[in-house]
């Protein structure tokens, strides 16, 4: 227990509660929509396996994102990505 928070201080407790249930759900929401706002631009996806893919995004759903890629749209898994970059290449 943290030694600023009184076992009997439920004010304290309450407050701490609120702030992480409000925090928590906002950092995904941003996610979502930063990943929906890169649509139509050049991006480079890093895979987990240390491969990266550069292409224009396409569409983004709940599992899986569309890049165009050498004029190809090239299906990618949300849960291999290890992070999206934006790039600033036309």
């Amino acid at each position: 227990m943290r030694p600023d928070i009184r076992q009997g201080d439920r004010t304290s407790r309450a407050n701490e509660k609120d702030v992480m249930q409000e925090t928590t759900p906002a950092k995904e929401v941003k996610i979502k929509d930063m990943v929906k706002g890169f649509i139509g631009k050049n991006i480079a996806i890093y895979l987990r396996g240390k491969k990266t893919l550069k292409g224009r995004l396409e569409s983004v759903s709940q599992y899986e994102l569309v890049i165009t890629m050498s004029h190809e749209p090239v299906l990618v898994m949300k849960h291999a990505i290890d992070y999206i970059e934006l790039t600033g290449e036309p």
